[in-house]
């Protein structure tokens, strides 16, 4: 079974339920926070850089509503799935662990 196949469908409430928990941490955390949160050396520059991502992250997040969510995720997994059944494609699955090391 191809990873693709063994992703979880990510459906219209879980993905508008990750912004907003996204949004929410973003409204109520500060850099000092941040840094505690995820264990970042705030004197360090690698913490501002994520800072400053997650700032960029959750601007990025915001300027979508969930029907462009659903439709952009609809497209990856009709894409993929269509994908499958061609014997010369392999698909990556993006949200497993490994594809982020």
């Amino acid at each position: 079974m191809s990873p693709i196949e063994t992703a979880p469908t990510l459906t219209s409430q879980h993905i508008q339920s990750f912004v907003t928990i996204l949004c929410s941490l973003h409204w109520r955390l500060n850099f000092s926070q941040f840094c505690d949160l995820l264990e970042f050396d705030p004197n360090y520059s690698h913490a501002r850089e994520k800072w400053e991502r997650w700032q960029q992250l959750v601007v990025g997040l915001s300027a979508f509503d969930s029907e462009s969510f659903d439709k952009l995720f609809s497209a990856y997994y009709h894409s993929n799935s269509s994908q499958l059944s061609s014997s010369e494609s392999s698909v990556e699955n993006p949200f497993s662990p490994t594809s982020y090391e």
